[in-house]
């Protein structure tokens, strides 16, 4: 299938359901638009798996009305080959809900993808387990609010299991009033990792107008994680320290000369 655009008037549009056990497969979708949306593949109570899957070309999933992608499975490519660019409806306020939900999605690469998570939006929750989760990875992909004034409410991107790779990504422009995505545990960090093992390297971050550089990049509650190579953009305000990182037991962070243990 490849260089359609779809539009929804009603609300309540799916485009593709494919709920489990079933699995899709060995499938090329390339430069598809989708308007209007409340979901396009799976949604949160039936995601679709997927395997040798390939998104390819210019997507874009503009204005979303509820989560857009819940997909799990393996062994795919996810616009490695194009782009795409998804953001939320300014009529429908998210309180909290993910634009993007990833599930057991392993031996998958991501990206370059560009989610604007702003007006009570969060940009992508991932989950997943040492069996079914191991091996995704992001590279080049943009996690934001709308800009520095109006930014995302809490966490940008959130882990709570999988063993996952984040390369080259910039996130910003979050953390503005994370009680209001009502998010449990609630949000604390830009990037909130719960679970699982993941590798952050050569990430760029720049904060909301209205956040203080005290608000920590990561929160990390259990798992491990490995942060390298942080930059640090001044849209949102100069900087006069380096990005915080806060652990607790029982998380173990390796952290290098980037970022700041608070």
């Amino acid at each position: 299938m490849s260089h359609i655009g779809f539009v929804s008037t009603n609300g309540q549009t799916q485009f593709w359901h494919h709920p489990l056990p079933g699995t899709l497969y060995a499938c090329t979708f390339e430069t598809l638009g989708f308007y209007g949306f409340k979901h396009v593949f799976g949604n949160p109570i039936a995601k679709t798996a997927i395997t040798q899957i390939n998104f390819i070309g210019q997507w874009t999933v503009v204005p979303a009305l509820d989560v857009q992608f819940s997909i799990g499975g393996s062994d795919n490519e996810l616009w490695t080959a194009g782009y795409l660019n998804i953001g939320p409806s300014s009529s429908v306020p998210g309180e909290g809900r993910y634009l993007m939900q990833f599930s057991d999605l392993g031996k998958t690469n991501v990206g370059p993808i560009y989610i604007t998570a702003n007006n009570g939006w969060a940009g992508i929750l991932i989950a997943g387990d040492d069996s079914y989760g191991v091996g995704l990875s992001f590279t080049g992909c943009r996690f934001e609010g709308m800009n520095p004034s109006n930014p995302s409410n809490g966490a940008l991107v959130v882990q709570t299991g999988g063993k996952v790779i984040y390369r080259d990504i910039w996130t910003a422009y979050g953390m503005a009033d994370p009680m209001a995505n009502k998010h449990s545990p609630p949000d604390q960090a830009m990037i909130m990792i719960l679970g699982g093992e993941s590798l952050w390297d050569g990430l760029t971050y720049d904060r909301a107008a209205s956040v203080n550089q005290t608000v920590p990049l990561f929160y990390v509650a259990a798992g491990k994680v490995h942060i390298r190579n942080v930059f640090t953009g001044a849209k949102g305000g100069a900087w006069s320290g380096l990005p915080l990182v806060r652990a607790v037991s029982p998380a173990v962070v390796n952290l290098d000369d980037t970022v700041t243990k608070a």
